[in-house]
């Protein structure tokens, strides 16, 4: 099973910021990753520009530079002070980010009970990412009761969205058994959609998986396969 994973909550500074009062050009240097790579104070001070008047994903990106270093000296608790007026007003990617700090410890007292009411939050909003990274805490009772029908329920949040480590690991508790019923054909399903998005465990796994069902349940895995239509939310 895979516990949390990544940092960010995007892999590169590039959000549009909403039309408002501020100067297009603050807005445009503030989402711009050339400019952040070109000219990190430039791009820092259109961001403060854009926090001043309570941009949301401005606020997000000064706490994303802070996170990971982009153009900044990294520094965890500039990057918290920036993602928690984010997460406040309901940014789910601020809310993620938050999450991961509080599991790990970057910057804030490690605390796994904080960094699962952060994912909640969230996953509540429909982001894959904490919605898995909650899922994993229940499985494991980590800040949060050891509950499998919740791991099994935010999995699948998460995998209908398309999300390739929830499917595999959904796959992985249909295949074993664990808070759920062993259903072999499920567990084909959701190995077979996240070897289609390149996992090489899932492939791994599938094969095995296949060596042990009846062609009438490969077949019928591959039919749900085919009719899968994943959610669009994050």
């Amino acid at each position: 099973m895979r516990g949390l994973r990544g940092t960010l909550a995007v892999a590169a500074v590039a959000l549009l910021l909403a039309p408002g009062t501020a100067r297009a050009s603050d807005q445009a240097d503030c989402g711009s990753k050339q400019v952040l790579d070109s000219d990190p104070v430039r791009f820092v001070a259109a961001c403060m520009n854009l926090a001043q008047e309570g941009y949301v994903e401005a606020l997000f990106n000064l706490g994303l530079i802070y996170d990971t270093g982009q153009g900044v000296a990294r520094d965890y608790q500039e990057a918290y002070g920036w993602y928690l007026p984010a997460a406040q007003q309901g940014f789910a990617p601020a809310q993620f980010n938050l999450g991961n700090m509080f599991y790990y410890g970057w910057g804030v007292p490690q605390d796994y009970a904080e960094a699962a009411r952060w994912h909640r939050l969230a996953a509540e909003r429909g982001h894959a990412w904490s919605q898995h990274n909650l899922a994993w805490m229940y499985l494991n009772g980590q800040g949060v009761p050891k509950n499998q029908a919740e791991a099994i329920r935010w999995y699948r949040a998460a995998a209908d969205q398309g999300f390739v480590l929830s499917q595999h690991d959904l796959g992985y508790l249909y295949a074993t058994g664990r808070g759920v019923e062993q259903d072999y054909v499920r567990a084909a399903m959701w190995y077979e959609l996240a070897a289609a998005q390149g996992d090489r465990r899932a492939a791994s796994d599938l094969n095995y998986m296949r060596a042990r069902m009846s062609p009438t349940q490969i077949s019928d895995a591959e039919r749900r396969v085919e009719a899968f239509m994943p959610m669009d939310v994050y």
